[in-house]
């Protein structure tokens, strides 16, 4: 079903599937089905943060999507 248009009501969209995967695991899968390189590169705090101020994102927004995007321990 295209998620495109009329939606009905009270319906659930699976959009991971029964597998979990990593970001690298995924650009893997990405370059293969493209016949293209793609990578990950983990970021260091800063740099995301930079790159979403300069987006124009609220500091407040900024915080939470780093906290979330940096690896713990």
């Amino acid at each position: 079903m295209a998620l495109r248009g009329p939606r009905p009501e009270n319906k659930i969209y699976e959009l991971a599937g029964e597998h979990s995967f990593s970001i690298s695991e995924l650009a893997e899968e990405v370059s293969r089905q493209s016949s293209r390189p793609v990578v990950h590169k983990d970021l260091p705090a800063a740099d995301i943060e930079a790159a979403l101020l300069g987006f124009g994102l609220p500091p407040m927004i900024v915080d939470v999507v780093v906290d979330a995007s940096v690896k713990k321990g």
